[in-house]
């Protein structure tokens, strides 16, 4: 029953390399990132537009995925006899670094006022 959905992980894992990639490549075209001071994070280079936009689907999409995972996974542990406390816990830290993954996506540095992103924002 489980078969074909043992190939989500692998396409998620495909998803995030060839996302990644493709985001620091338009980052370079762009000269949004440059290569001369050092290779950059994946976060600087999804900080500009456009590739802003493509990093912030690639990472909703992934993280729609991840979530997939860990609500296929829950129902193969419960079908294993894993005890309900645990099980739900695996499921529901899946979820939260899901949620995570989406709010890196779509809060990018280059879109927040100009006091958040030095840390000097009033509170």
């Amino acid at each position: 029953m489980w078969n074909y959905l043992s190939l989500l992980p692998v396409i998620l894992a495909l998803w995030a390399i060839a996302g990644i990639w493709i985001v620091f490549a338009i980052a370079v075209v762009n000269g949004s990132v440059d290569l001369e001071k050092g290779f950059p994070f994946i976060s600087n280079c999804g900080s500009y537009a456009p590739q802003s936009c493509i990093f912030g689907q690639i990472l909703n999409t992934g993280a729609a995925l991840a979530v997939w995972i860990c609500i296929v996974r829950y129902h193969q542990l419960r079908d294993w006899g894993v005890k309900t406390w645990q099980n739900q816990l695996i499921l529901w830290s899946g979820i939260l670094c899901a949620v995570g993954t989406s709010i890196v996506g779509n809060f990018q540095r280059s879109r927040l006022p100009q006091s958040w992103s030095r840390g000097t924002h009033r509170r």
